[in-house]
């Protein structure tokens, strides 16, 4: 159960990686995708009982096209292309 679990998970990454990440992450390994998107350097302020996360306007550009891709994916019914 273990393994099926860890093999589910890298399909599904797979996925993601093809459909939500675009042209440039082709050969990028779950590591280096983590790296790059889940260690990103920010802030987080308090302003007016309200709290924001500052991060720079590149990763935010990236953050905004991967949700773009998310939501293109689950409204054509969530098909996933073919990778090879």
């Amino acid at each position: 159960m273990f393994f099926a679990i860890g093999v589910l998970t890298y399909n599904l990454y797979l996925g993601f990686r093809a459909a939500a990440l675009g042209s440039g992450w082709e050969r990028a390994q779950v590591q280096t995708v983590r790296w790059r998107l889940f260690q990103t350097a920010g802030k987080i302020v308090r302003h007016g009982r309200q709290v924001y996360l500052k991060i720079s306007a590149a990763m935010l550009n990236m953050f905004i096209a991967i949700r773009e891709r998310c939501a293109r994916v689950m409204r054509e019914g969530g098909v996933i292309p073919e990778t090879s």
